[in-house]
């Protein structure tokens, strides 16, 4: 794969970045086509998103944390520094999965008939 996909001047497009988006967009498209069937409101569906959105980002910046700890400790990195690098996806996966667990629990609903 290509590093970067675009670029102009100073400005550098990650071809990962694209791909991921692209992957977000995809599936906010199939979900928005399951919704009735799910029986979500837009207000509700959205709120999903959303969550698991965030879950996903924050879940993503911990893994990448946990997993680069040590040179978070010798002062060698510092990830806060520039918030588009540093995740990890696995804990993308864990940290939505998370967050649609308390969108769930927060609705009365059951997690297993949206996952």
């Amino acid at each position: 794969m290509f590093p970067t996909l675009l670029r102009v001047g100073e400005f550098r497009l990650a071809t990962y970045g694209v791909i991921v988006a692209a992957g977000y967009l995809l599936g906010i498209a199939w979900l928005t086509r399951q919704r009735g069937r799910m029986g979500l409101s837009e207000a509700d569906f959205w709120s999903l998103v959303y969550w698991l959105f965030g879950g996903a980002l924050i879940g993503g910046k911990l893994l990448y944390l946990a997993v680069e700890w040590r040179a978070i400790l010798a002062g060698t990195f510092h990830p806060l520094s520039d918030l588009r690098y540093g995740f990890v996806f696995y804990g993308g996966v864990l940290g939505s999965m998370a967050a649609g667990t308390v969108w769930c629990r927060r609705r009365g609903t059951s997690f297993a008939k949206f996952a």
